[in-house]
């Protein structure tokens, strides 16, 4: 069994739900955005967005692989965490 640096796991940890979190904030802006008829502006929005995740993703990718798997369970468990916000099923 490989032993894995703490630290590498809770920076990335750490990292993904912010990355998620902010990512989520930012889909119900842009979905607010195309609602409204601001096509242009929510497309540059949504490359933005996407960009700056990709961004980050390999600036933890640089640090190590393990900070980037935790990165990745980070954005999902705050993208469950979103999705039962806005459906209300979050305890």
């Amino acid at each position: 069994m490989t032993n894995l640096p703490l630290a590498a796991i809770l920076i990335g940890l750490g990292a993904g739900l912010g990355i998620g979190s902010a990512l989520s904030a930012t889909l119900y802006w842009n979905g607010c955005l195309f609602a409204r008829g601001h096509v242009l502006a929510a497309l540059a929005a949504q490359l933005l967005r996407l960009a700056l995740a990709a961004l980050m993703l390999v600036v933890l990718a640089r640090i190590g692989a393990t900070t980037l798997l935790a990165s990745c369970a980070g954005i999902v468990v705050a993208r469950t965490w979103s999705i039962r916000r806005v459906l209300g099923t979050l305890p």
